[in-house]
């Protein structure tokens, strides 16, 4: 009976040790399985502080864009006053030519004039003769 019952608890302690032996393999594996959560959760902190970092730069961005607006609006103005100064200096201009083609009429007139006066000299010195 004593050698049944060392065998029957041999037998017990080999399905324990091969119980603690699956039961070790299994701890391995959930440990590895925890190693690589770890991993996967300083990566994602890495990912998330990218992130962080690619909103700053937006916000940046989008804290430029009124400036930026400001800015073209201001080149826009200054483009209508150099559009307005562009006008009235054609209108100068303008009015410059219509006082040449002005003196340019007068002085066709005197030409004219000047022209009768010598055909009637003209005249005058043939009919005397």
């Amino acid at each position: 009976d004593v050698n049944r019952t060392v065998g029957i608890s041999n037998q017990t302690i080999n399905k324990q040790v091969v119980d603690l032996q699956i039961l070790a393999s299994s701890l391995i594996l959930q440990i590895e399985a925890i190693r690589n959560q770890k991993a996967a959760i300083e990566n994602q902190g890495v990912v998330f502080q990218d992130l962080n970092n690619t909103v700053q730069l937006m916000n940046n961005i989008s804290a430029n864009i009124p400036i930026a607006i400001q800015k073209l609006n201001q080149s826009a103005d200054n483009m209508n006053l150099t559009t307005q100064q562009q006008i009235k200096t054609i209108g100068d201009i303008n009015q410059t030519a219509l006082v040449i083609l002005g003196a340019i009429n007068n002085q066709t007139s005197m030409i004219n004039s000047l022209n009768v006066s010598i055909n009637n000299q003209s005249c005058l010195l043939y009919t005397s003769d």
